[in-house]
């Protein structure tokens, strides 16, 4: 399906979360989780802290690994390959708040490094860690609220994050395996 097929209803979508959720405390509290998402530093940071510590090493390196998969696949090739304008830079009367690049919208960086790092902490911490899901997914609505993406670049990105990550954690597991073969006697 092409995207610009669903163009009306991704606008359609975005006006309505404006007309819905718009105040001056949602301003404050999106552009928060926006900030958050911002490079994909919180998740960084998260598998960083992992990573030092040697109880959790190995979950801290998969997590960076998995958010380097996402950000190669999303930016450096899914991006310049579809190519699609961001919101504010498409309708008419939307402004560029954030001061945000002109970079293309679709998928949504900042989906796909918070639901990488989601799905890591998730497969390695259970419970505890699908929390990470819920700041991901503010992350993730924030991007719409302040138009900078589409509805379908966040499904986009919640995708790539998901995939990226889970091929991450597959293929550590295959390494683990052939490294570490289960002994026989």
């Amino acid at each position: 399906m092409e995207l610009t097929a669903i163009l009306p209803f991704d606008v359609k979508l975005l006006y309505m979360i404006e007309s819905t959720f718009k105040s001056n405390s949602m301003d404050h509290l999106m552009l928060f989780f926006t900030r958050m998402g911002d490079f994909g530093l919180v998740w960084i940071a998260a598998g960083l802290m992992l990573a030092f510590t040697s109880k959790y090493r190995r979950e801290g390196v998969l997590l960076l690994v998995a958010l380097a998969v996402g950000a190669i696949v999303g930016n450096l090739v899914m991006k310049p390959l579809i190519a699609r304008p961001r919101p504010f830079m498409e309708l008419e009367g939307i402004k560029n708040i954030l001061g945000i690049s002109f970079s293309y919208s679709f998928p949504s960086g900042h989906t796909t490094s918070s639901f990488a790092a989601a799905y890591m902490l998730t497969r390695y911490f259970g419970k505890k860690g699908a929390l990470a899901y819920l700041p991901a997914a503010l992350i993730a609505f924030s991007r719409m609220y302040f138009f900078v993406h589409y509805p379908s670049d966040i499904i986009g990105g919640i995708v790539t994050g998901t995939l990226c990550a889970h091929i991450v954690y597959e293929v550590s597991k295959k390494i683990t395996k052939m490294s570490f073969p289960l002994q026989n006697g």
